[in-house]
């Protein structure tokens, strides 16, 4: 009989499993954000989810909104975003906490 063992990350799935989820990030095929949440809100709610120290959000935050050119979305709430910036937020928000590998769904 063959024993299945499974890593991610280098992290055993049985036996550590939170540690395994901690370097994966996901980005989801259907958009999982909340409609009357702003864009730059579900950065900072899931930054802290993501663990990252409070001190490093608003820094985190400013990365990810400059570089996909997101600043004047920030204000918005989703439901009022276009599909493609609710897609370049879904992938920040799966790179947040500098994940190892990200599943593009």
């Amino acid at each position: 009989m063959h024993i299945l063992q499974v890593f991610v990350g280098g992290h055993d799935v049985r036996s550590s499993l939170f540690n395994s989820f901690g370097v994966m990030g996901f980005c989801p095929q259907h958009d999982a954000l909340w409609d009357s949440v702003t864009l730059k809100e579900h950065l900072q709610c899931f930054s802290n989810i993501r663990g990252i120290r409070p001190d490093e959000i608003n820094p985190c935050i400013d990365f990810y909104m400059n570089h996909f050119q997101l600043n004047e979305h920030g204000e918005k709430r989703s439901k009022k975003l276009s599909g493609g910036t609710k897609r370049k937020l879904s992938y920040c928000i799966s790179m947040l906490g500098q994940p190892r590998f990200v599943l593009l769904d």
